[in-house]
């Protein structure tokens, strides 16, 4: 005020003055004004923060008691009144920051410790607190009643309820009931769900303390546990008044808020805590419900996924990324998610359903079926499960399983149920099933699914007039339904019945001017006629209406492969996918067209740009398919990998699998896909015979037997097993067996590929007699059809009738002058016999036809070589020797031509290189090394 006073005596002297004088004036007057506001006392300080606690001015108090402990720093009193503060605000932290300096200076001051206890409550500090309460020496009753009543809640607060209950019977006999002692029994209450107990204390502390914080945060929590939300909200909104900022507040109301159902008023505080602890466990388990109340599935599952990963074990969290993985196809991890709270959900159909889904999918068949037995199929839900899931089991091919479920619901089943296990008799050809279905459509004749499976029952059999009938049956009954009428119509086609075909579909057009199906159909009928044009160009309008449908896009590739515009569509397809490029139907369809215009590398490049989150068990299908197309067997194998994780009940997927395995030789892997598919698909018998020949092909042939051994009888009569079986008899060299089992195939299926494992078995067995003469029954019987049985029959001549093996040879020559393998292997016969003007003849005739082939190489050199023709062999003999390095023999003819033309240092380092183990290549290295030395 004297500052003011005495700068307004001074205006009109500095308004005469100079602007340089008056810039000196004024700072010397703001230098004597800064002076004297650093001459405040702490006191002062003290006063004024005390001035504006009166006003409420709860921020300028701040500023100036921390004005005042900056000033002394020793000072009790302002860093408890700061302290307090902080406690009001909820600034747990801080204000136990400021409680344990000041008992530094005084730690005599009770007061002071049940402040530090309030603050270390906040914070939940039960060791801390419990340090100070049960270490307190104090005689003062009332202190040390307060200090282990805090404990005590602390102590409920952290579920250990025998200890606190024995810490409050401490208190009682203290016998002073002071705020925190009444606290505390309202709590102790609380927890025993004496709610009105509670409340009763409660409101009585509430009378004389209003704005107490941890009174109103009880009374919110009972309020909560009795759920009576709207009062809770109410109490939690005055806390967060105390202390706009504070997070902890902020989560309860959000929860509050949430258990009240109102989201989108709770979303704000829950996003306000996630922006300053992103891992906070409860603000993810209610941003989870959020999002999930509000179809946000995506990141409901994401928040939810979080809030697990941080400990949360709330069930509405794991239900929630439960059910949002289901929804997303992640069956393995809504398994994983519920299988531990699933036990507890006894009545939750809906999660019991999902759940049992989820085990099916990720190939838990067993456990899957265990499951639905133990539902009560009295009830109307689970019985309807039970017989869709009897479907789903036949389906894969658990037929026995299916029927066994079928008939346990059958006694307490619904129509419908009865509908689903008529149609499972009916997809195993179960004549029962056929009546059930016909005794459902006496009582309603126009049930859509018992028409269509009895029709496709009997056109599938072969009885189309059967079929028919019932279309036309069901069309008397209900002369609209357009799945009849598109029936008859497809039906009406397929007996080239082309006028009635037209009626149909147009009848079906007039009733659903837009049923694509039915568009199609008349057009694939204008194709028919020979108007594949017209066909073409109005499928194409029909793909500008309907961009990714697939059926459209199968019916202009056709159009368009009989009209030679596939460039057409390919183009159209591609601008669609450019404009469009998350639509992943889109791409697939244009995949497709790749792969049926052996473009498989243009498909596997737009497969590929697909994100990993959005692959799925189709997109890897197919892209197993395009790399097994191109023979690339590796990234075939790779991509079936990951599609068995997504699609384990699919039997396609693992034959895929165990096929690419053998493949690439991945014994061990396809060893296991195979057991694996044995436990699902426990009645497709082409597992166990996968497995077992994977077993073989790993030098395994013992373990092939065991598997084999273990088949029924009924598959050890297929062709498939007595193949096998020979083969595994052949490695084990029981070669009698071999040819016992061979003997049984061909006789069983007598061909040219059965009659050559045959030959090979009677061969290994040392009965060339057999061999030769099934080989010259069968080329006699089929001289057309067998002829390449007769190679056959020559190589195995040339072993005991070498003559005969050249006439046959000769006689293969008559019909195929150019076949490589009968000059080659007539050649070497003549060279045998010393004719070397015919081996040579032959042997040229063969290397002319295949000049690169090393055998063919080898064969014509080596003829060069022994005719004298030294020089001229070495050209040969060396592309023979680079392309086959491993071939003892071809090694040893390009050393001795290479001695021959006086190449010693080359010839000698060959043989060094050359390990011979049988006696003949023995001899021959040796006199070879008898060359070089002799030159």
């Amino acid at each position: 005020m004297l500052f003011l006073m005495c700068h307004r005596t001074f205006i009109r002297d500095l308004v005469s003055m100079s602007r340089k004088v008056l810039m000196s004036v004024f700072m010397l007057l703001l230098s004597i004004n800064l002076l004297a506001c650093s001459d405040v006392s702490p006191e002062a300080h003290l006063l004024n923060a005390k001035n504006n606690l009166e006003h409420n001015d709860l921020n300028s108090a701040v500023i100036e008691l921390k004005n005042a402990i900056k000033k002394d720093k020793r000072a009790i009193e302002p860093r408890i009144m700061l302290g307090e503060i902080y406690l009001l605000r909820g600034e747990y932290p801080a204000a136990e920051k400021e409680f344990s300096t000041a008992l530094k200076s005084d730690s005599n001051n009770n007061k002071t410790k049940i402040l530090l206890a309030q603050a270390l409550l906040g914070q939940d500090d039960i060791l801390a607190i419990e340090e100070l309460a049960l270490r307190n020496n104090t005689h003062q009753l009332k202190f040390k009643s307060e200090l282990l009543s805090i404990y005590a809640i602390a102590l409920m607060r952290n579920n250990e309820q025998n200890k606190a209950s024995s810490i409050l019977e401490e208190t009682k006999e203290l016998g002073f009931k002071g705020h925190y002692f009444n606290l505390s029994q309202a709590q102790f209450f609380a927890y025993r769900e004496e709610f009105q107990r509670s409340i009763e204390i409660l409101k009585r502390m509430l009378v004389s303390q209003p704005e107490n914080v941890d009174v109103l945060l009880l009374t919110a929590m009972v309020l909560t546990a009795q759920s009576d939300h709207v009062q809770a909200i109410t109490i939690y909104q005055k806390v967060l008044a105390t202390s706009e900022g504070n997070p902890k507040y902020k989560l309860l109301l959000a929860q509050s808020l949430v258990k009240n159902e109102q989201y989108s008023d709770a979303e704000p505080y829950i996003d306000d805590i996630l922006n300053i602890a992103p891992s906070n466990r409860l603000a993810h388990d209610l941003k989870a419900l959020v999002e999930y109340s509000q179809s946000d599935y995506n990141n409901a599952r994401k928040h939810a996924k979080i809030a697990i990963r941080e400990g949360s074990n709330s069930t509405s969290t794991l239900v929630i990324a439960g059910v949002t993985a289901y929804m997303q196809n992640d069956y393995e991890d809504t398994y994983e998610t519920l299988k531990n709270i699933i036990p507890y959900l006894h009545d939750d159909l809906f999660l019991q359903k999902i759940f049992v889904a989820a085990q099916f999918k990720i190939g838990e068949i067993n456990e899957a079926l265990d499951k639905i037995n133990s539902f009560d199929l009295s009830n109307k839900d689970y019985n309807d499960f039970a017989t869709k899931m009897s479907l789903e089991y036949s389906f894969i091919g658990r037929n026995n399983d299916a029927m066994a479920l079928a008939e346990k619901a059958e006694a307490n089943s619904t129509t419908m149920s009865q509908l689903r296990i008529g149609l499972l008799r009916t997809a195993n050809n179960d004549q029962k099933g056929i009546s059930q279905l016909e005794n459902i459509l006496k009582i309603k004749p126009d049930q859509l699914e018992a028409n269509v499976s009895l029709a496709y029952y009997h056109l599938s059999n072969g009885d189309i007039e059967k079929g028919e009938d019932i279309i036309d049956k069901w069309l008397i009954s209900n002369e609209n339904d357009i799945t009849a009428i598109l029936l008859k119509g497809y039906l009406s086609i397929k007996k080239e019945k082309y006028g009635i075909a037209k009626s149909m579909f147009n009848k079906a057009l007039d009733l659903d001017p837009s049923n694509v199906k039915a568009k199609l159909s008349l057009l694939q009928i204008e194709a028919l006629a020979g108007n594949s044009k017209k066909s073409f160009d109005e499928t194409l309008l029909l793909a500008k209406q309907h961009p990714d449908n697939f059926a459209i896009a199968m019916f202009l590739y056709r159009f368009a492969s009989q009209t030679d515009q596939v460039d057409k569509i390919i183009n159209f397809y591609s601008d669609l996918l450019s404009k469009d490029q998350n639509n992943t139907k889109l791409r697939m369809l244009l995949v497709r067209i790749y792969s049926s215009t052996q473009q498989q590398d243009k498909g596997i490049a737009l497969l590929e740009e697909l994100p990993s989150i959005e692959e799925n068990a189709n997109t890897l299908s197919l892209e197993t398919l395009l790399y097994f197309q191109i023979h690339d067997y590796r990234n075939a194998f790779l991509a079936a990998e990951k599609w068995i994780k997504l699609d384990r009940t699919n039997p396609e997927a693992y034959l895929r699998l165990v096929q690419l395995s053998e493949l690439t030789k991945n014994f061990d892997k396809g060893i296991k896909y195979a057991l694996e598919a044995e436990k699902i698909f426990i009645e497709h018998s082409y597992f166990p015979l996968m497995r077992a020949t994977l077993l073989l092909l790993n030098q395994q042939p013992i373990l092939s037997q065991a598997v084999l051994d273990e088949l029924p009888e009924n598959i050890k009569k297929t062709s498939y097993f007595l193949q096998l079986q020979s083969k595994v008899s052949y490695s084990n060299k029981d070669y009698a067996k071999s040819v016992s089992f061979a003997q049984k195939r061909y006789d069983s299926l007598p061909n040219s590929i059965t009659a050559k494992d045959l030959v090979s078995a009677y061969v290994a067995n040392d009965q060339y007699t057999d061999a030769i003469n099934l080989l010259k029954r069968r080329i006699n019987d089929n001289p057309e059809s067998e002829g390449a049985l007769a190679l056959f029959l020559a190589q195995i001549q040339n072993t005991v009738e070498p003559d005969e093996a050249l006439r046959t040879y000769l006689s293969i020559l008559e019909k195929e002058p150019n076949n490589i393998i009968a000059l080659n292997n007539a050649a070497w016969i003549y060279f045998s016999n010393r004719d070397f003007n015919n081996a040579c003849d032959f042997a040229m005739r063969a290397y002319n036809n295949a000049p690169d082939a090393p055998e063919i190489q080898d064969t014509y050199g080596y003829c060069l070589l022994k005719s004298g023709q030294h020089e001229e062999s070495m050209t040969p003999l060396k592309m023979a020797y680079e392309g086959r390095t491993n071939n003892i023999d071809i090694s040893f003819h390009y050393a001795e031509s290479l001695i021959l033309n006086s190449k010693l240092v080359k010839a000698e380092r060959i043989l060094n290189s050359l390990k011979p183990v049988e006696k003949e290549h023995i001899e021959q290295k040796n006199h070879l090394y008898q060359k070089i030395k002799g030159r």
